[in-house]
């Protein structure tokens, strides 16, 4: 668990939130999904490395704009199954699809 907690507040997320709001299987979530997220930063330093090391000027900046394109694209847009999985992390239970979440009276 401090693992976790260490690995989380390193990429981004604050202490008190991960102490104090995030459920413990929320925790355990944004920590694989922010493994997964460094690993795959890692995979794409360790291409860009070996191609800067080996692309003759040419073929290298092709590779730097291909990187540009690629992040330039769309992003997935996700089905609802995929948001409401999303806001089950976030919240740390399941709620039906469809149903808004019960709203705070205001004051007047």
């Amino acid at each position: 668990m401090t693992r976790a907690v260490e690995f989380l507040v390193s990429r981004g997320h604050r202490l008190h939130d991960v102490l104090w709001v995030y459920t413990f299987d929320q925790v355990i979530a944004f920590s694989n999904a922010a493994s997964a997220n460094a690993d795959t930063q890692l995979g794409g330093m360790a291409v860009a490395f070996r191609t800067a090391q080996h692309a003759k000027d040419r073929e290298f900046k092709e590779y730097l704009d291909k990187l540009q394109s690629v992040s330039q694209k769309s992003v997935h847009k996700p089905t609802p199954e995929e948001i409401a999985e999303f806001k089950q992390s976030l919240t740390g239970r399941a709620r039906k699809p469809g149903r808004k979440p019960a709203q705070k009276p205001r004051r007047k």
